[in-house]
């Protein structure tokens, strides 16, 4: 997805490998979702490296909860007490009053952002919801004074 965006990419699968490779070397970035910024950098202790609001990459992505193979009632559970929190905006009240977001709030301002939307060969329509996830990246957007109208 990066490289067919024209990113050269380094692959890494270490976490702490990439933020120290940030740390060292400028000129890199490491695309991490608000909700993930702020911990890992403490998580990490890392000082040296910071965040950049003025240029957003948004691409369809997926949260996936993984249960043990044939575990079919929690699967089910899951996808119903999900479906349900959407309908009635409870998970959407749950994760803007996260503590994940309480700091992303306080510390992002998009207003002056650049925004940069990519696709991802991960996540296809005829598998997944891609029209609910971009508008619930709209609505993040949004929430971190993002204004597509500038």
């Amino acid at each position: 997805m990066f490289e067919e965006a024209g990113f050269t990419v380094v692959k890494e699968n270490n976490t702490k490998a990439m933020y120290h490779l940030l740390a060292q070397q400028r000129g890199y970035l490491f695309p991490r979702g608000v909700i993930e910024i702020f911990p890992e950098l403490m998580l990490l202790n890392q000082r040296h490296v910071g965040f950049l609001a003025k240029s957003v990459l948004v691409y369809p992505a997926m949260v996936t909860f993984y249960v043990k193979k044939g575990n079919l009632a929690l699967h089910r559970r899951l996808r119903y007490g999900l479906s349900l929190a959407m309908q009635d905006g409870s998970l959407a009240k749950l994760f803007y009053s996260s503590a994940f977001m309480q700091q992303a709030k306080q510390q992002i301002d998009l207003s002056e952002a650049e925004v940069h939307y990519l696709s991802s060969p991960l996540v296809s329509e005829s598998q997944h919801p891609v029209g609910l996830i971009k508008q619930l990246q709209s609505q993040l957007l949004l929430r971190l004074n993002y204004s597509p109208s500038r």
